[in-house]
């Protein structure tokens, strides 16, 4: 969609029948918001838009490309937990399998990158229904748990299923992406950076003290958008 930031802005708003006001208050800025925009939006507006519209596509808010919604993660009931569905285990030849890589870590350097690791023989396939993907990590740590909208959350040991992202040039801010480091696999949601050649990283878990920070992109050697995630309920 043609024209500036502001209008894809009113468009959306138009669309879904929020009001102007609403939609300021909800993301915590002044009613004149809208009507003083300029030509883009300052990063921490953007991550307040992103967390509070999910569905809003902000690589089309800031460049007109793609699709105003979205719908990045399953819907809830797509989102199936062990002791509903749980995971199955099949051949790798089977059709519709995920390779879950446990030990990524250790595959994803410079210059091999997520490829490499989907490749491994020791990869263990399995089928979650109700949710394709190129291949799937498992999440360690508690930086992404969203307490604000919680059925976003990445909890310990949830099942994070990926598509390798081969684009540089545009980037889905707000989406949740994994990205193969140096040291290791970094599972964000994406911002703009205010600095040139670095993306801001963003953790869900601000309360646990877990803050956002600018990382270079050339330290990325692989990039991949998150699709969904299993959430693993243990009861023993």
């Amino acid at each position: 969609m043609e024209g500036s930031v502001k209008e894809r802005l009113k468009y959306f708003l138009s669309e879904n029948k929020i009001k102007g006001s609403d939609f300021c208050a909800k993301i915590g800025v002044s009613s004149g918001f809208i009507s003083g925009m300029r030509e883009s939006i300052q990063p921490d507006k953007l991550k307040s838009i992103a967390i509070h519209y999910p569905l809003l596509d902000i690589g089309w808010l800031m460049t007109g490309m793609g699709q105003m919604q979205k719908n990045a993660y399953p819907e809830p009931e797509a989102i199936h937990t062990l002791a509903e569905e749980g995971l199955r285990y099949h051949p790798r030849k089977s059709r519709g399998c995920i390779p879950l890589v446990d030990d990524i870590k250790a595959t994803c350097g410079i210059p091999d990158g997520f490829s490499v690791a989907i490749k491994k023989d020791d990869c263990t396939p399995i089928v979650i229904p109700g949710l394709t993907g190129e291949f799937a990590i498992r999440a360690k740590g508690r930086s992404m748990i969203n307490r604000k909208n919680p059925e976003k959350s990445i909890n310990e040991n949830n099942i994070i299923v990926c598509n390798r992202w081969n684009s540089r040039s545009h980037i889905r801010w707000g989406e949740v992406y994994a990205l193969a480091t140096n040291d290791g696999v970094v599972v964000k949601q994406l911002m703009p950076s205010e600095q040139e050649g670095y993306v801001r990283c963003v953790s869900f878990n601000e309360e646990e003290g877990y803050k956002a920070y600018d990382l270079p992109v050339l330290e990325i050697s692989d990039w991949a958008i998150v699709v969904g995630v299993v959430n693993i309920s243990l009861f023993t």
